[in-house]
């Protein structure tokens, strides 16, 4: 077998990190360090038989071909030379074969040709292993992490395991030698949280990651530490959903605010009444009162409340609300509801979230301003939040979150089924 190439004295001493006066008893010394690591690689508990038996062999060979003086000989040059070609090659091995974390296990009965084996065992729900070259530039494979088995061909590759939700990584580096099987076992995220999940309607359908789990209630499900996702469901009500994030040892609380499929105004029964109902003839109209243009002014003219201009809605420089209910209040009141709860700044409040960020405080508020104006109708029947006829973008609201806003104007007080009259003129 030919032997390595031989380098230049130039390149000996760059190899051996040497200065270029450097003297030949000094090449010799850096010759037997190299050896010497050599050595106590061999005597490490983590080296295989094989490669042990591979630096024992070439060890003893440079033993053997040592130079017995550092007489400057010319003619002892290049066999230095190839002693360190020799050290260098050794070199290569350790570092392919060497740092590693794993070193696989040797199945008895199984020949050396044939391909090394991956296997990952353990609970990896919804995780992703892949496998990439030892320097993590090349993707090599890619799947399942939870179950998977994979033959490689013989070298050392990267392996990581990742799951939604985690942000832990796990990352390990191994030498897979033919005729051997790997077997890890990662951990994620570990520990466990609890999670409760209640809704606004009965008899709902609460799934966890897509598995039905039961009703939503005061139950609390033990979850790994990650993301989720939730869901309730009933016939007759829109589908909710939210992905989660379970904390170890936490517990955490959703309620789920399910909306009907369609917003309809209820409707008076007509009854049946067995026989044909008689049609009478409209009364008379009554005779028109006399009136003049003064009294007229005074009843279509709005009613003042006399309370105090509110302060949520008056930002600084902007001064006093128009009169509540004008289309100059509304424009001012909606830009202000949008500039401070639409989160996602779709243009409206269109999430559940975004309504119930509303304070009652802010609710009373507006109320109170909307009065003012002395329209003599509740700001739910006025928009339409009851369910009567809706009036578009009112107060920046999305048409089929109406339902949510008035459910809430209702638990912090306000006049939200009053019908109130004008005041009776005298």
């Amino acid at each position: 077998m030919s032997g390595p190439r031989v380098p230049s004295r130039a390149q000996l001493k760059r190899i051996l990190d040497l200065p270029a006066n450097a003297r030949r008893d000094e090449i010799v010394a850096a010759l037997d360090r190299l050896v010497a690591a050599l050595r106590a690689r061999s005597a490490m508990p983590d080296t295989s038989a094989s490669e042990r038996d591979a630096l024992e062999v070439e060890i003893e060979r440079l033993e053997a071909a040592r130079p017995r003086t550092v007489a400057a000989r010319p003619d002892r040059l290049p066999l230095v030379g190839a002693l360190l070609g020799t050290a260098v090659a050794l070199a290569a091995l350790f570092l392919t074969y060497g740092g590693g974390d794993d070193r696989g296990e040797r199945v008895p009965g199984v020949a050396l040709a044939e391909k090394p084996r991956l296997e990952i065992e353990g609970p990896l729900p919804m995780a992703t292993l892949r496998v990439l070259d030892a320097d993590r530039t090349t993707l090599i494979a890619e799947m399942r992490a939870e179950g998977a088995v994979l033959e490689l061909d013989r070298g050392r590759y990267a392996l990581e395991v990742q799951r939604p939700g985690c942000d832990e990584v796990w990352s390990r580096s191994a030498y897979f030698a033919p005729g051997t099987v790997h077997r890890f076992a990662p951990t994620l995220c570990s520990g466990e949280g609890r999670l409760v999940v209640r809704s606004n309607v009965p008899d709902g359908r609460l799934r966890i990651d897509g598995d039905v789990v039961g009703a939503p209630g005061d139950k609390a499900h033990v979850l790994p530490v990650g993301e989720h996702e939730i869901s309730v469901e009933r016939e007759g009500f829109r589908r909710w959903v939210e992905r989660v994030r379970v904390a170890p040892d936490a517990r955490l609380e959703r309620m789920a605010l399910l909306l009907p499929e369609r917003d309809e105004t209820p409707r008076p029964r007509q009854l049946d009444l067995g026989f044909d109902a008689t049609t009478l003839a409209p009364p008379p109209p009554p005779a028109p009162t006399p009136f003049d243009m003064g009294d007229l002014a005074d009843q279509v003219a709005p009613q003042k409340s006399g309370r105090p201009s509110t302060r949520l809605l008056e930002r600084a420089g902007l001064g006093g609300l128009p009169d509540g209910g004008s289309t100059a209040w509304h424009d001012r009141v909606r830009k202000e509801f949008l500039t401070r709860f639409d989160r996602d700044v779709s243009g409206r409040i269109d999430r559940v979230e975004e309504s119930e960020a509303i304070s009652c405080a802010w609710w009373r508020e507006t109320e109170q301003s909307f009065d003012e104006g002395g329209l003599g109708l509740s700001m739910a029947r006025y928009y339409g939040f009851d369910g009567s006829e809706w009036h578009p973008a009112a107060l920046g609201f999305a048409r089929d979150l109406r339902s949510v806003a008035y459910e809430r104007m209702r638990a912090c007080g306000l006049q939200a089924r009053a019908l109130r009259a004008p005041s009776a003129r005298i």
